[in-house]
Parts: structure tokens; C-alpha cells; sequence
């Protein structure tokens, strides 16, 4: 019925105008006295030769409904870079307006098209650049921990941590980078989380001892499916920012197994975080008070986490108390499908 009104309502111009014409023809008939009969009849006949018309019509504007239904469920269920690709899909036009629509959908689906392809390719040509770049840079910092690797001295030892936190900032640029790509290298595999804590904690041990932070873990025998490199990409993210703002005291790494699943936890006693910062501390380019006392926070690292751990289908969440240290969790569920960068899942 929907569809019968929008087509009355559609042509009611036509309609009107066969109404007025029959009643002009009536009123001039009347005038030279013809009789009733040979009004009625011509227009009688009319109308039953429009009514066929019509029909005829109306199922051809159901059929291209149809097909206009059938493009925008299309639409909607296509990615972004798909939808120049289904103008194809459209019904032909059926008059001259129409056609001139047609043609503009055209050429700006065209457009977008090609400007789809301009910026696929920009965003490809800043990959590679970064690609490259990031192992240029990782030359000279392995030269120069090659070159302090036999010494101990307090320049030394501080001059090692400089360089993990240049590898640090050169991973979350490479993070960053990759992220939105079609290049993004997910591969999930069983592995076991002991493997993975030990790899992330490692780069930080220098720091750990100079400052006189207690590390307390104990091994574990879990095993999660995920990708063990972005994983442990976001294991010494958390680790950096435990570091960085926990002067003194300690940092406990925690592994807990459920029945959901499995929970890997950091926690410090550091500054914490203030309570209406809490919420924000994964948006993008949230520094908080924190952040802005120190000077030093970009406000997107923890938003990088939280985008790698929504990719590798686990959660993440933080809790702290201000003044008495903060605690990040990570969350794997045993019933939640895995990403879809990589169906293949095996054991290592």
C-alpha cells in the first residue's frame, strides 16, 4: 500500500491533468448540445486505456524499486572503499532527468573513486617511507648498543635506556603507521603468556635495577590465541608508562586463569590516575593531568593499545586510586571469535 501511495502521489500531476482534460471536453460538449452518452463514452474509453497504462507501469516501478532496495542493502553492507563499485547495480534510467542523474551519480562515484586510489596509494607510498626509515634508525641505535654492551657505567646504563625508549617511540610509530593498513601483519597462534612477559619485560631490566623498581612475577602456564608481536607491543607500552610514572616502590605482573578466560594484569605504585581522568585515558591524544604535569605524554600510546587489543578480540581496562598506583588489565575470552585480519590459528 506504501508503495501504491508513492505512486499516486508521484504522478498526481498526470492524473490531474487527464481529470481537468475530460472535464473541459464535458463542459465543451454540453455547450454544443451533444448528448451525455457521447462524453461519457470517449472518456470512459480513456480511462481504461490509462488504467492499462498504469498498471503496466506500476510493474515496472516495483520492479525497479526492487532493484534500488536491492542496491541500498548493498550499500550498507559494503565497506567504504566498495561503494563507487555498485553504481553498476543501479536500475537503467527511464527518462531525461533521470538520465542526467544518472550520469552526475556517475561521474562523481568516478571521482571518489579516483581520489579513493590517489589516497590508497599515499597512505601505501607513507608505509613504505616509515618501513624503510624505521630500519635505517635501528642501525645506529644497535651500533650504539653494540658499542656500550661491554661496559658498565652509570652513562652507560643510561644511555641503554635512552635507546629503548627511541625503539619504543619507533615501534609506536610503525604501530601507528600499520594500524589502518591492508598491510597490518595479524597472525594468531597458541602461545604461552610466560614467553610473551619475559620477551616485554626484558628491554625494560636495565631501568628496573638503576632505579631500584621491584619487578614481582611469577611463571605461568597459560596459553591465549593471539598474535604474540602486537601483543607484546601493548605488554611494554604498559610496562613504559608503569615506569615512567612510578618513582619508587614496585610493579607486579599478574597472570589469572578463569573459566571465561584469561586476565594479564600490570600493576605500580605510582602516581595514579585521577578519577575523571580514568575514563578518557584510551581516547586518542588524552594526556590527562598527568600527562600535562609531565610533559612528556603524547596521548597516544594507550590509545594504540586499546585499538591493537580490540583487533586481537580481547579487552582492556585500567583502575587506579590517585597517589597510590594503577593497575591495567587485559582480558582474553575463551568464547570470542578472533579477529578477522587471520582466521588460521595454530600452536606453537
Amino acid at each position: 500500500m506504501r508503495f501504491i501511495a508513492d505512486y499516486i502521489s508521484g504522478r498526481i500531476r498526470v492524473i490531474a491533468y487527464f481529470a481537468v482534460s475530460a472535464l473541459i471536453f464535458a463542459v465543451v460538449f454540453r455547450i454544443y448540445g451533444l448528448p451525455a452518452e457521447a462524453v461519457a463514452y470517449p472518456i470512459a474509453l480513456s480511462a481504461v486505456v490509462g488504467v492499462l497504462f498504469m498498471a503496466v507501469d506500476i510493474v515496472r516501478a516495483a520492479s525497479r524499486r526492487r532493484s534500488m532496495n536491492e542496491c541500498k542493502r548493498a550499500a550498507e553492507e559494503a565497506p567504504p572503499a566498495e561503494l563507487p563499485t555498485l553504481i553498476g547495480l543501479l536500475p537503467p534510467p527511464t527518462g531525461d532527468g533521470c538520465r542526467d542523474y544518472d550520469e552526475l551519480l556517475r561521474i562523481v562515484c568516478e571521482s571518489a573513486k579516483n581520489a579513493e586510489a590517489q589516497s590508497s596509494a599515499r597512505i601505501s607510498e607513507t608505509e613504505e617511507f616509515y618501513t624503510a626509515w624505521a630500519h635505517e634508525i635501528k642501525t645506529p641505535i644497535s651500533s650504539v648498543k653494540l658499542a656500550i654492551r661491554d661496559e658498565d657505567t652509570e652513562i652507560s646504563r643510561r644511555v641503554s635506556e635512552e635507546m629503548v625508549k627511541i625503539e619504543q617511540c619507533v615501534d609506536t610509530v610503525m604501530a601507528y603507521v600499520r594500524l589502518d593498513s591492508d598491510s597490518t601483519d595479524y597472525v594468531f597462534r597458541r602461545c604461552r603468556l610466560d614467553s610473551v612477559v619475559r620477551q616485554s619485560v626484558k628491554p625494560f631490566s636495565t631501568q628496573f635495577i638503576r632505579r631500584r623498581i621491584g619487578l614481582e612475577y611469577e611463571k605461568t602456564d597459560a596459553e591465549v590465541v593471539t598474535d604474540e608481536k602486537w601483543l607484546s607491543f601493548v605488554l611494554e607500552q604498559l610496562l613504559s608508562n608503569a615506569l615512567k610514572y612510578t618513582k619508587s616502590g614496585r610493579i607486579k605482573i599478574a597472570v589469572c586463569e578463569t573459566d571465561g578466560g584469561v586476565s594479564l594484569s600490570v600493576a605500580d605504585t605510582g602516581v595514579g590516575i585521577a578519577e575523571d581522568d580514568l575514563p578518557r585515558i584510551f581516547e586518542k591524544g588524552y594526556t590527562g593531568k598527568n600527562g600535562r604535569a609531565g610533559g612528556g605524554a603524547s596521548g597516544i600510546g594507550l590509545w594504540l593499545c586499546a585499538r591493537v587489543c580490540r583487533a586481537l578480540s580481547c579487552d582492556i581496562g585500567a583502575d587506579s586510586t590517585l597517589g597510590e598506583g594503577t593497575t591495567m588489565t587485559i582480558v582474553f575470552h575463551r568464547d570470542r571469535k578472533y579477529s578477522e585480519c587471520d582466521k588460521n590459528v595454530s600452536s606453537m
